[in-house]
């Protein structure tokens, strides 16, 4: 027997199912914690910045409309330097420039760009922005910094001279920029500690409740199983079908059932062992007591008996030892139908044949008992598929037992007969018969046949012989029996197919 094994403190731990659920929901609202916290600082940032850009739509146009208001209705160089300046003061977040048509800047004359070449700034989105009036999230170059587009806020002007430009005002300058990253750090590590925290609580409760609604039906199943092994053996599963765990329940339940079936069933055998072990023992010891006992008289009168006596006492001898001959003969025999050591060899014989020549042998003894025995052989009967040597084993047992319990100038009677694509055999005697009880357990192994224990012979083993040959060729087998009226017994062999078919 293999002892259980007692799990350590981390093994029950680690390799508890509900840590385990625990654990993986841990990990999946974790990597949602962190995937929300990405997708949260991407979008308050596009927020703030389309925020910034709407409240901030129109300072492009105010400027132009300050520099023109200053100088009388007519946009000036020197108006427009003086404006940039106050701007840049009041809002250091911005910078502002002024460009062409073309987009090349024009004031500030020198700016600080990645790149050596003049910058010029793509106009396009800068017209769409003036076209939009601000109603969208538009992006443009920053000329100090050419790789990260920023919104803007932009108008177009005409100067004194009659050319046309742009003033373009970036939303989001070096300081602005440094302001909103340490801001957003710093709400990122905020939002961080919070959503981790918030992903253990939840890991915790969604993974009690997940554990206790899978395994409401599982420990259902636990239960059930160890009432079983403490020696419940009617304790059963009792699922919805709606259940994942019906088919685990279903095949636990037929497994109990067989189980139940095959503890009755050796209950059962282990009583009918028994009793033939009572019977054999009993069936042993009277012959082998009656040979003793005529052995130890030869013995002890050898000198005073006579040649008649001595013939006599011989002859019982003789008669139980063929008694214990057979005894022996047939618990050997069954013993190997029990172990399934003999198998069928099937070939196509006349049944008829085989009746007539054992029909010879059995002669002598009805008459003996003045038995009428008689055949009905039909001619022209086609071949039968089956193991000659059992079939006709069959036919000795059922004849033995037909002679024996039938009473002198009783009838024994063996017909054949052709029904569709089988050969019916049935051997009816007029004999004592057998009681309606006990027709269910006649071909039942161990089963003592007693006939109202008249001429009790045996230990029953020849019908149950007779039951394990028919089942090695799947035949069709039947006893019908009245008390003092007989009893017939009826089986099949089916026709071998190349007969059938010419036929």
């Amino acid at each position: 027997m293999v002892e259980p094994i007692t799990p350590t403190f981390f093994q029950r731990i680690f390799g508890s199912f509900f840590w385990r659920i625990t654990f993986i929901f841990l990990i999946i609202i974790m990597i949602i914690a962190y995937a929300y916290i990405e997708f949260n600082a991407d979008t308050s940032e596009m927020y703030f910045q389309e925020r910034n850009q709407r409240l901030n739509a129109t300072l492009a146009q105010n400027i132009v409309d300050q520099v023109m208001t200053q100088s009388n209705d007519s946009l000036q160089w020197a108006a427009m330097n003086q404006v940039m300046e106050q701007v840049m003061k009041i809002n250091p977040g911005t910078e502002m420039y002024v460009l062409d048509e073309n987009g090349e800047v024009v004031l500030p004359k020198k700016v600080k760009s990645t790149k050596t070449h003049p910058f010029k700034v793509e106009v396009t989105p800068l017209k769409k922005f003036i076209n939009d009036k601000g109603a969208h999230c538009i992006k443009a170059l920053d000329p100090k910094e050419p790789d990260d587009p920023k919104v803007f806020s932009a108008a177009n002007f005409v100067d004194s001279a009659g050319k046309k430009g742009y003033i373009y005002v970036v939303l989001g300058g070096e300081q602005y920029k440094t302001a909103t990253e340490a801001l957003q750090s710093s709400h990122q590590q905020r939002m961080a500690l919070r959503s981790l925290l918030f992903a253990f609580i939840a890991a915790i409760v969604i993974g009690m409740l997940a554990v206790w609604l899978l395994t409401r039906s599982l420990r259902d199943v636990i239960q059930t199983v160890d009432r079983f092994a403490k020696g419940d053996m009617n304790a059963r599963i009792c699922l919805n079908s709606t259940s994942e765990l019906t088919p685990l329940a279903n095949t636990f339940n037929q497994m109990a059932d067989r189980l139940v079936s095959n503890i009755e069933e050796l209950k059962s055998t282990e009583k009918l062992r028994r009793e033939l072990i009572a019977n054999v023992s009993h069936d042993l010891r009277t012959p082998l007591a009656v040979i003793h006992g005529y052995v130890e008289t030869l013995i002890m009168k050898e000198e005073k008996i006579s040649v008649k006596d001595r013939k006599k006492y011989i002859t019982i001898i003789l008669k139980n030892t063929d008694k214990l001959r057979k005894l022996v003969s047939g618990l050997f025999e069954f013993s190997k139908f029990e172990a399934d050591q003999i198998k069928a060899q099937k070939e196509p014989f006349f049944i008829q044949e085989l009746v007539h020549d054992i029909s010879q042998q059995y002669q002598l003894q009805a008459e003996k008992k003045k038995i009428s025995f008689k055949t009905n052989l039909p001619k022209n009967l086609p071949l039968v598929n089956a193991d000659i040597a059992l079939i006709e084993r069959v036919f000795q047992n059922i004849l033995d037992n037909a002679i024996k319990f039938t009473p002198n100038k009783g009838k024994v009677t063996v017909k054949i007969q052709k029904k569709k694509n089988e050969i019916e055999v049935q051997i009816k005697d007029s004999g004592i018969g057998i009681a309606k009880e006990d027709l269910a357990t006649v071909f039942n192994r161990y089963h003592s046949q007693n006939r109202n224990q008249k001429n009790k012979e045996g230990t029953g083993l020849g019908l149950a012989i007779v039951k394990r040959i028919l089942d090695l060729h799947e035949s069709t087998y039947k006893l019908q029996s009245k008390i003092d009226k007989g009893t017939t017994f009826t089986f099949s062999l089916p026709v071998y197919e190349a007969s059938a078919s010419y036929l």
